[in-house]
């Protein structure tokens, strides 16, 4: 994000739902409107393609983004020349400060699991060799983007270990717990995202409390 290597396809996403009264997206080779009129609807919009996006094969979710900045394309080229990342002084004061531990997060954010293994490699090594080169110590941590299991599973755990990281964190939800010291290139994480953005969202989560519940409720639908 700090050098533009990453592709903000999600936020050029959301800045085109918000401005458009309707859009149009390429699914697999068809064209499909969306209604983006009222609020609902945008909101309803943005998840449908967002997740379409995801779950597609790295190329053709490639030529679908390219196909809609085409069509939006000043809102995109606006979008994607203003990046909202902290900068590298930011960081570099940020780690001086000794609060806190800067990990690598791969060169262009694309999900690990649908690239080759060469260039999989090539994204967690890159990533830390800039940030060492730029900060002067090299991450010893890894976190995988987007962090799902259909984003990174087995095959990433494994050159994560390969590389030397000492740990890698995905975003299945939970706490860490012993059982994890034999899965440390596959930690859960606590994610304060946009949903939880009060102070007393921290201590909950830290306690665990909500993800045990939430398995116990998996537990008992299977039942």
């Amino acid at each position: 994000l700090i050098d533009g290597s990453a592709r903000l396809w999600w936020r050029v996403l959301e800045e085109v739902v918000f401005a458009q009264e309707q859009i149009q997206v390429v699914f697999d080779g068809r064209l499909q409107s969306f209604e983006t009129n009222t609020t609902k609807q945008k909101n309803s919009a943005f998840h449908k393609i967002y997740w379409a996006l995801r779950r597609m094969p790295h190329d053709t979710q490639i030529a679908a983004i390219d196909d809609l900045e085409r069509r939006y394309v000043k809102k995109a080229a606006e979008l994607q020349g203003s990046s909202p990342a902290a900068s590298w002084q930011m960081l570099s004061e940020m780690l001086d400060s000794g609060l806190l531990t800067i990990g690598a997060h791969t060169i262009t954010h694309d999900a690990l699991s649908k690239l080759p293994e060469s260039r999989v490699r090539k994204e967690m090594a890159g990533s830390r060799n800039r940030l060492e080169e730029k900060l002067g110590t090299s991450p010893k941590h890894f976190a995988y983007p987007y962090g799902d299991a259909e984003s990174a599973s087995r095959r990433e755990f494994e050159i994560a270990k390969s590389l030397g990281f000492a740990t890698a964190v995905t975003t299945r939800k939970g706490v860490v717990l012993q059982d994890h010291i034999e899965h440390l290139y596959a930690l859960p994480r606590v994610s304060l995202n946009g949903d939880y953005q009060q102070s007393r969202y921290v201590t909950l989560f830290l306690s665990g409390a909500p993800f045990y519940l939430a398995r116990g409720l998996r537990r008992l639908d299977v039942n």
